[in-house]
């Protein structure tokens, strides 16, 4: 039986694994970071709700909600390889020591630039979507609403092309980055500090990897869907059909299709197509798992995350309090406990042997005393001496 169950709950846990690190990259302004996340949390819910709202059913419900979980998925792909090329493109302007430090002004700009890049650019990407949406969308059994795109030269330019450059820029970036780290592999660090850019060696080495490996999961996956829904066509063999008008390719606009994973099989594109939205579904929250394995498991963040537990979970305050309660009782227990020259080293005393040291400690005690008595009486008399004259 065809099922998606594991897609919906790996789906709420991978967004919920990157939700909670929004704190930690918004207190430093990390902008593609941040922009990551909103795609990846954003997508990820949207595909569990879709696969247990949808599971072993097909009908036509929550239609706003449909409206807006189609373009947000099929805007995902693009949308997180655009994230990938600005960290790529920070992350290189570091390593080629083109990066400096910037005013406040400069800040804002590069903020705008990042913003208009992994956010606007990705919500134009899906309002150019309708020109080549023949219906309002589609909804499978087991996966939920998808969008409909009509095969045609316009939606190789406007729909497939754009995931497949962003994706071979942030691939470019990638290489200058790896080639631009061995060059200077030994002045990482004296590189690092002085770029101004507040990262050391550890986080650089994270996003990096993060971004490597992102592109070594997504990009291959982003080729084979859109290699997918661009050759798998009709027994026909045609792969374009062409765009007459928008009149004809709009004609019945508002219908929505309802299609099952039996309907599906009876055709060979439907065959070949249940894998490839399976995969594709499943990528998000692999990606959201990559995401949390690099950015959320450093000393820093772990930290802040700890801390962050324990004001909100009262259990956890309770757990500290407890801990250091019992931290302090071991201290004082050590405090009582013997040395071990005095527990393991020395045998312990004879009652004479005890006596003499009793009368050695008063006979020190009194040759002490008349070592301050003796002291004083020289202070007396110096000052005497001192007031006479």
């Amino acid at each position: 039986m065809f099922t998606t169950i594991p897609i919906t709950v790996l789906s709420f846990a991978g967004a919920l694994v990157v939700i909670i690190l929004i704190p930690s990259y918004y207190r430093v302004r990390n902008t593609p970071v941040l922009l990551s996340i909103f795609w990846l949390c954003s997508t990820s819910l949207f595909i569990a709700i879709n696969t247990a709202g949808w599971q072993h059913n097909v009908s036509d419900k929550w239609q706003v909600y449909c409206e807006i979980s189609v373009r947000i998925v099929y805007a995902s792909p693009f949308a997180l390889q655009c994230c990938s090329v600005l960290l790529l493109s920070r992350l290189e302007a570091i390593a080629a020591t083109r990066y400096v430090s910037l005013t406040d002004s400069a800040k804002k700009r590069r903020m705008v630039i990042e913003l208009v890049v992994g956010f606007i650019l990705p919500i134009l990407y899906i309002a150019l979507a309708v020109i080549n949406q023949g219906h309002r969308y589609d909804i499978i059994e087991g996966l939920g609403p998808t969008i409909s795109i009509f095969p045609s030269v316009l939606s190789l330019i406007f729909s497939t092309a754009p995931t497949l450059v962003a994706s071979v820029i942030a691939t470019v970036y990638a290489l200058l980055c790896a080639y631009w780290l061995f060059l200077r592999r030994r002045q990482l660090s004296a590189v690092l500090s002085s770029s101004g850019s507040g990262i050391n060696i550890s986080q650089y080495v994270r996003l990096f990897g993060l971004s490597c490996m992102e592109l070594l999961w997504t990009v291959p996956i982003n080729w084979s869907v859109q290699m997918q829904n661009l050759l798998n066509r009709g027994d026909n063999g045609q792969v374009l059909y062409p765009y007459k008008s928008w009149a004809y390719v709009h004609q019945g606009y508002w219908s929505i299709s309802q299609v099952t994973i039996e309907d599906l099989r009876q055709t060979s594109v439907g065959r070949k197509n249940i894998p490839i939205m399976y995969l594709g579904a499943l990528s998000i929250s692999v990606s959201c798992f990559i995401f949390f394995i690099f950015l959320g498991t450093s000393t820093e963040i772990s930290r802040d995350l700890t801390a962050r537990l324990g004001a909100f979970c009262p259990v956890s305050k309770w757990a500290s309090k407890i801990s250091g309660r019992q931290g302090l009782f071991n201290v004082h227990s050590v405090r009582r406990q013997p040395a071990l020259s005095e527990s393991r080293s020395q045998p312990p005393l004879t009652p004479n042997e005890e006596l003499k040291m009793k009368d050695f400690d008063e006979s020190r005690a009194d040759e002490m005393q008349i070592e301050v008595l003796v002291e004083r009486t020289r202070y007396e008399d110096s000052l005497e001496s001192s007031r006479a004259m």
